[in-house]
């Protein structure tokens, strides 16, 4: 019988504490990974690309009538959008074009459930 290898999630750990200090990442070569491994390039790029969440409800809200819009998948947006905005004012640093979309997107779901 085979004898059993304990897991172990030191090395694991290991390799996120390398990724997640600043002296690490500068220590790296190419000065850090550069925009790539930037939290304010990913953070802009989510919020504009949540943009297009909110422009879809903004859409559907002014063009289709109650009958096409799902209000199931209407209360989960709903719930998605507050939760994330309420996280994009609490993360540091708050990312507020995140909010703002996430603001929005969570009106024109209430809109559309309301008219």
């Amino acid at each position: 019988m085979a004898r059993a290898v304990p897991f172990r999630a030191a090395p694991a750990r290991a390799v996120a504490r390398r990724f997640a200090t600043k002296e690490a990442l500068a220590a790296e070569p190419g000065g850090g990974g550069g925009v790539w491994r930037s939290v304010k390039f990913w953070g802009a790029a989510g919020a504009i690309a949540g943009w297009g969440m909110t422009g879809a409800a903004i859409y559907d809200a002014t063009r289709n009538g109650p009958e096409i819009i799902s209000m199931p998948l209407t209360g989960v947006m709903i719930v998605y959008s507050s939760l994330f905005c309420r996280w994009a004012f609490v993360v540091k640093p708050a990312n507020m074009l995140l909010a703002s979309c996430h603001g929005r997107c969570g009106c024109c779901c209430c809109w559309q459930c309301c008219c």
